[in-house]
């Protein structure tokens, strides 16, 4: 006798399984069929996510990907109108955002920033001699603060 038991998904047949015995109904093959899929693909799927575990903890640290979160939520996190005054760019002046933002893009000699805004190189020595009073960031400083204010407030890409 043989039996035959249809691989169907999502309603569309895939192919059949069959298999030759002797006195087993077709619910004993379909349970047999049913079986050996189980002990073939589980075991596949559990080893599968074993290797994946272990590679991932090679690269990652737990630790790093928690430390990671938690500085990315507290950066994030609602300020108070209190905390948001105390912040050093809000101390700036409109011009000296504008130096901010355009040492932020990669624009570094005094020259260049100069030309960019139209003003004397002298401007600029001074603009950022105010930003190091007020502030008591250097001019990288200034440039990772600008950097890290357009990446956090820039719109989230779908």
């Amino acid at each position: 006798m043989a039996g035959y038991v249809p691989i169907v998904r999502v309603g569309h047949l895939l192919g059949l399984v069959a298999a030759e015995f002797d006195e087993a109904s077709p619910a004993d093959f379909h349970a047999i069929v049913r079986t050996s899929f189980l002990k073939s693909v589980v075991p596949a799927i559990l080893i599968s996510l074993v290797i994946a575990f272990v590679l991932a903890s090679m690269f990652v640290r737990p630790k790093d990907v928690f430390r990671e979160i938690e500085e990315t939520a507290e950066s994030q996190r609602a300020r108070t109108p209190d905390e948001e005054k105390a912040d050093p760019w809000h101390q700036l002046t409109p011009r000296e955002i504008e130096i901010a933002e355009l040492l932020g893009q990669g624009t570094w000699s005094h020259k260049d920033l100069a030309q960019a805004l139209s003003v004397g190189e002298e401007t600029i020595k001074t603009h950022l001699k105010n930003i190091k009073v007020k502030t008591g960031w250097s001019k990288h400083d200034l440039a990772m603060q600008a950097l890290a204010r357009r990446t956090a407030f820039a719109p989230a890409t779908t």
